[in-house]
């Protein structure tokens, strides 16, 4: 009869076994929507500059020139409302110990950015240019969120498939072993 071997652990040591289980990659833990966050408000100031936006039909220059300089730094104000959105369903997440399914992240993040096309969308196609604020925000907003939106939700798309991936490929290697036993 075989004798079991203890593990003696030190109170604060981990396990071999729990020293292997939290292997996470970086987008699989909670600091995943401070990532989107930064990917999110880069991709607005990089879309703006490569747009360029122009609005010749607002007539004070001062209007005017707010928005030329300042409109490209907004979409750090919509990346971190959608990175509180993101926490919101990452602690869900967490709640209903769903940790495990590391290709969930990728589409939280897309649930918490998907919202900011309807923005946009509104802004470009439905709303009316009344006032010079109101054109401002149209031409200096609306486009380039909405551009921003498209990029971040393909990078999300990417994302999953490669979390797929992983998830399958990972699946794959673990039956061989279990059917070898």
């Amino acid at each position: 009869m075989p004798i079991e071997q203890l593990n003696v652990v030190a109170p604060g040591e981990k396990t071999p076994a729990a020293a292997t289980e939290q292997k996470k990659y970086f987008l699989g833990g909670a600091g995943f929507p401070l990532f989107c966050f930064l990917i999110f408000g880069l991709a607005f100031l990089l879309v703006s500059l490569y747009l360029k936006p122009v609005a010749p039909d607002i007539v004070n220059e001062k209007v005017k020139s707010i928005f030329s300089v300042y409109a490209r730094y907004v979409g750090f104000v919509f990346a971190l409302l959608s990175m509180i959105g993101m926490y919101i369903l990452y602690g869900l997440k967490k709640l209903f110990r769903l940790s495990k399914f590391y290709w969930l992240n990728p589409v939280l993040a897309a649930a918490a950015i998907f919202p900011w096309w309807f923005f946009a969308r509104q802004l470009m196609y439905f709303e009316k240019r009344y006032t010079d604020i109101g054109r401002g925000a149209i031409t200096y907003l609306g486009a380039p969120l909405h551009w921003t939106v498209i990029v971040c939700l393909c990078l999300c798309a990417v994302w999953l498939a490669i979390a797929l991936l992983l998830t399958f490929l990972k699946r794959d290697r673990k039956k061989p072993a279990a059917a070898a036993s």
